[in-house]
């Protein structure tokens, strides 16, 4: 297994499990924000800041626009 524990909330595993590849950050973070009956753009304020961290972590990779 991974040697590697980091605790999250609902809503970060949910924004990962909707980073498909095919929408970008924001249509993800928005999208888990309506399904938990949240305002779009009410995410915490470190979302930015943890989505950063778990990219350099190698747990969501970045997907270049046009490929």
């Amino acid at each position: 297994g991974l040697g590697y524990v980091e605790e999250i909330d609902t809503l970060f595993a949910e924004v990962i499990a909707a980073c498909d590849g095919e929408r970008t950050l924001r249509q993800a973070i928005d999208s888990t924000l309506a399904a938990m009956g949240a305002a779009p753009g009410s995410e915490p304020e470190p979302t930015a800041e943890i989505m950063r961290q778990l990219v350099q972590e190698g747990f969501v990779l970045p997907v270049r626009a046009g490929v």
